[in-house]
């Protein structure tokens, strides 16, 4: 029906793939499910820096250095965290996204000044 809707139109190709494309998953869905799955639980701060993760790589890194540094930082600390998950880790990890670099246990979400072990 695409084909048809839009013929030779520049469109086509676009609408075709957008058509196929709509039952997957987004990376945000799909990083939800991963985190469920190994019984994670992540924090706002968290999510803000897997979705900051894609900014300098698209180009819509405006040289807020200190921002990006802090995103880096929690991002690092969600990396470890996930890691030792997987390794059955039950015990504490260092929050390099938190100032002072508290230590918590795995199941405390990172960077959140709130969240506190």
């Amino acid at each position: 029906m695409v084909k048809k809707c839009f013929g030779d139109t520049e469109y086509k190709d676009r609408m075709i793939r957008s058509i196929e494309n709509m039952n997957r998953m987004s990376m945000s869905e799909r990083f939800e499910h991963f985190f469920k799955k190994i019984g994670l639980e992540i924090g706002e701060m968290e999510k803000k820096a897997l979705f900051s993760r894609n900014l300098p790589a698209h180009g819509n890194y405006h040289n807020n250095f200190e921002e990006y540094h802090k995103m880096s930082q929690i991002y690092r600390s969600l990396i470890n965290r996930v890691v030792l998950k997987l390794l059955n880790y039950e015990g504490e990890y260092i929050d390099y996204g938190s100032d002072g670099y508290p230590e918590r246990y795995i199941s405390c979400p990172g960077g959140d000044i709130n969240t506190v072990s």
